[in-house]
């Protein structure tokens, strides 16, 4: 959805394909066709303490948590239910007044590579800088940009939402907003290459253009 030629919505940008079950009984694996290329995502569909595979982990057929044991293990499903390319998408779209529900505390990108499928499709980079000892001294931003962190294959090994501060998602850990971008990169001790990206409105508009074209 469009107004004045400024997307203020991207539900209209994808859409499922195929969903594909798992081991795990509280997720779904989602094929998403985004505009014209195909991502994954793993949704958490519930948080629940599955007592009987924690008696099978455990060997133990008599066991039963704590209050403290359950109240760790849903803090830790909901932590790993969303991965950093999720969190700076849900963060960057909310911010800028961007309609959506696929990024969420509940969805995951599977892999790194769908990350650049969006990027390669919907943005736009706009800065782009090489580490240095580990350090990106005279990296600056823009406030209201994604920050894309690249290794020596390319692959953005991490992202995060950028208003001032470095909101970052690592892994298994709570979400974290940092100051220094040099915080960021020791976690990613791999990364090679800093890039900034903006949501490109005109590249999306034509998608939309030729979507209602030949609808």
């Amino acid at each position: 959805m469009t107004v004045d030629n400024k997307i203020v919505s991207i539900k209209n940008l994808y859409y499922p394909t195929d969903t594909i079950p798992t081991k795990d009984k509280y997720s779904l694996t989602v094929d998403v066709k985004w505009m014209d290329s195909i991502i994954q995502i793993r949704k958490t569909t519930a948080i629940r303490y599955d007592l009987e595979e924690s008696r099978k982990f455990r060997r133990d057929s008599t066991y039963n948590p704590s209050p403290d044991d359950t109240l760790r293990y849903t803090e830790m499903r909901k932590i790993f239910s969303q991965n950093c390319h999720s969190y700076a998408l849900e963060k960057y779209f909310g911010n800028i007044g961007v309609v959506e529900d696929l990024f969420n505390e509940s969805t995951v990108l599977t892999e790194n590579i769908y990350m650049d499928k969006i990027l390669i499709t919907s943005f736009e980079k706009t800065k782009e800088f090489k580490t240095k000892r580990k350090k990106c001294k005279d990296c600056t931003f823009d406030k209201g940009t994604i920050i894309v962190f690249r290794d020596k294959w390319n692959s953005p090994i991490h992202t995060v939402y950028f208003d001032g501060q470095f909101h970052s998602k690592y892994g298994g850990w709570p979400a974290k907003a940092e100051d220094k971008i040099d915080n960021v990169i020791k976690t990613y001790l791999d990364t090679v290459t800093i890039e900034e990206y903006k949501f490109d409105n005109k590249k999306v508009a034509k998608y939309v253009g030729r979507k209602n074209a030949g609808s």
